[in-house]
């Protein structure tokens, strides 16, 4: 709980029977926060954030607030996709913004989710020209994950172009298209869930 005024946080465990108690000040407004934390690591729960007041209370009374907090298997919360691109393109097609609208529906369930994409290329062409082509592929799903209103300032974009190869096709090794083909993705990653 943060006091609104003075900014002077009190944290709180509940007890077996899942209650907690703070003394308030008179005349101040508060922010709760509830939250629990999983001892399952393939679950988590929501959270639950409200502002109170204690404004024209008299010392005698009390604030109460019930909370319930929804519980999700974290392998589908945060199934986060990957996204392929055709050689030398940053244009997303259906099946990209199909698997973009996975990731708004996580950053919607999930406020507080911060998420990284990162953006690559395969090995072909000029590590220059590469990371300008990441950079466009990143830019691509921003745009899109910003026309179905995605909090940006929880998503962080970077284009590594071809820093980041994930098999054996770097410069100079012979690979076939579809080698060629697992580079080129756009990836998310879940930075901090709070």
């Amino acid at each position: 709980m943060v006091n609104k005024r003075t900014g002077e946080v009190v944290q709180g465990t509940t007890d077996a029977n899942g209650v907690v108690k703070f003394d308030l000040y008179k005349d101040q407004e508060y922010d709760v926060k509830v939250v629990k934390r999983s001892a399952n690591k393939d679950s988590v729960y929501t959270k639950f954030v409200k502002a109170i007041s204690t404004l024209g209370y008299k010392p005698s009374q009390r604030v109460e607030e019930k909370v319930e907090l929804a519980i999700y298997d974290a392998k589908y919360a945060f199934d986060l996709p990957n996204i392929f691109f055709d050689y030398n393109k940053f244009d997303l097609n259906n099946r990209a913004k199909a698997e973009l609208d996975k990731v708004v529906k996580v950053m919607e369930e999930f406020p507080d989710v911060e998420i990284e994409l990162s953006a690559h290329t395969d090995s072909r062409g000029s590590s220059n020209s590469n990371l300008q082509l990441s950079a466009m592929r990143a830019q691509a799903c921003v745009t899109y994950l910003e026309s179905r209103n995605v909090n940006l300032t929880k998503l962080i974009a970077v284009g590594f172009g071809e820093m980041k190869i994930r098999n054996k096709c770097i410069d100079y090794v012979p690979c076939t298209d579809q080698e060629h083909a697992q580079n080129r993705r756009i990836e998310f990653k879940v930075l901090k869930f709070d």
